[in-house]
């Protein structure tokens, strides 16, 4: 038995011997990924924080690969065990008199492996307590230590995924209360692997400030805004340079990698799409039925991903359910709507928070809001749509809540346009979906 194994339980022994041969790969998703796929494996066998959280993590899957094939008893208790291990190993580390590069460098990996976990968890709260914590911690390494160690961009990679992944669900997450928004650090181009790894890196820094676009609009903050020509400009590019990458390897690609560049197309359609109509002048949700060629062509390239039984179902990186589920909240049109829910409804996934059957409750829920005092085939007045959508998970309390933006108005000689959140509590059964 290995060293780092001595002192694990049987079934700790098996979780991590099960992360290693699958969870990992799982977790990079539809890419190489150098975090998941090298420096965790080299770090947990000799820093117990990321072991034990590693452990954690490696359960919580095999208990979703099961729960695949029918219902499967889940006792979470076990992998809350190995996080709260994870934790208390994490700060010791922090209270230790001399943090050098390499103590710091186990506690960013730990990080980023508890966030994933907590993600999966889908404990958005936690979550961002420790990647905001996290991303302060690898700004200073950065500082001290960017030009020593080989792992820096790694690790700017890994932050920048889980950011992604934290953000893209967690509407208001960028910018919270007087927070500073977590910063938007991008892996130097010259250090890409090759053109997908380039692209990959390009997306997830689009995702994230998109994000922080649209919370700067509904907070009425205007750090970070942009210039929304040459945002819509970067993506139009990226989405050109894709297809010709296409047209000249696409014979010599291997599967993985084949999927890997659909997800990039698939998100390279929808982000432009998304920019001019929320950079654009309103009535914004209106605009989005001229797109209605985009949302299909979407829908199309996510099945060209998904007909490949070898893609990943629990995965921590750029997927498909959280593009789906845009087109499902964004395209009004009815069949795109029920082609977006039937797979939701027939598939069993997970990429960080986001899993096929939160997506397809929180879907449906917006259609059955849309759908008041409109006949089936009818055009969903501006009044009726959704503008903007937070939901607070609640896993513990079985229920979630469900705040969204909707610009009302209402007839009398003294009623005004009316702009407002409106909100309410939703039971739900989570880990079941």
């Amino acid at each position: 038995m290995p060293a780092h194994q001595v002192d694990l339980t049987t079934q700790e022994q098996y979780f991590l011997d099960f992360f290693r041969r699958s969870t990992s790969f799982q977790c990079a998703g539809y890419f190489y990924d150098e975090f998941w796929q090298r420096l965790v494996h080299q770090a947990s066998e000799n820093q117990p924080a990321i072991r034990h959280a590693v452990i954690g993590m490696g359960s919580m899957n095999y208990h979703f690969v099961r729960s695949r094939a029918g219902p499967s008893p889940y006792d979470q208790t076990f992998s809350l065990r190995q996080i709260n291990k994870a934790i208390h190993s994490l700060q010791r580390n922090l209270i230790e008199e001399r943090m050098d590069r390499l103590r710091v460098e186990t506690v960013l990996v730990a990080c980023v492996v508890l966030v994933s976990t907590l993600l999966f968890q889908e404990d958005t709260a936690s979550a961002g307590i420790h990647l905001r914590s996290g991303y302060k911690l690898l700004e200073q390494y950065l500082t001290e230590h960017s030009n020593k160690s080989d792992v820096a961009t790694t690790l700017i990679r890994a932050f920048a995924s889980v950011h992604m992944v934290w953000s893209s669900f967690n509407s208001n997450g960028a910018l919270t209360g007087d927070q500073p928004p977590i910063p938007l650090l991008v892996p130097p181009q010259a250090d890409a692997t090759d053109e997908i790894q380039r692209a990959n890196d390009v997306v997830v820094t689009l995702v994230r400030i998109l994000s922080y676009q649209n919370d700067a609009h509904a907070t009425g903050s205007t750090e970070l805004a942009i210039d929304p020509a040459y945002f819509v400009g970067q993506l139009l590019g990226l989405k050109g340079q894709l297809k010709e990458y296409r047209d000249t390897h696409e014979h010599r690609l291997i599967p993985r990698d084949l999927n890997a560049l659909t997800i990039l197309e698939l998100w390279a359609e929808l982000l432009p799409v998304l920019a001019m109509v929320e950079t654009g002048p309103g009535p914004r949700e209106m605009q989005y039925d001229n797109f209605l060629q985009h949302f299909q062509r979407v829908l199309h390239l996510a099945k060209l991903v998904l007909d490949n039984i070898d893609t990943p179902t629990f995965s921590v990186n750029l997927g498909v359910i959280p593009p789906l589920c845009l087109v499902a909240l964004k395209c009004r049109d009815p069949i795109v709507r029920q082609e977006v829910l039937s797979f939701f409804r027939a598939s069993r996934r997970q990429e960080g928070i986001w899993s096929t059957g939160l997506a397809a409750f929180i879907v449906q829920r917006v259609y059955e809001i849309e759908s008041v005092g409109s006949r089936p085939g009818d055009l969903i007045p501006n009044t009726s749509r959704i503008r903007g959508m937070h939901v607070d998970v609640r896993p513990a309390e079985s229920r979630l809540f469900v705040q969204y933006h909707m610009v009302r108005t209402c007839q009398g000689d003294h009623c005004r346009h009316l702009d407002s959140w409106e909100g309410e509590w939703l039971p739900y059964k989570f880990g079941h979906s």
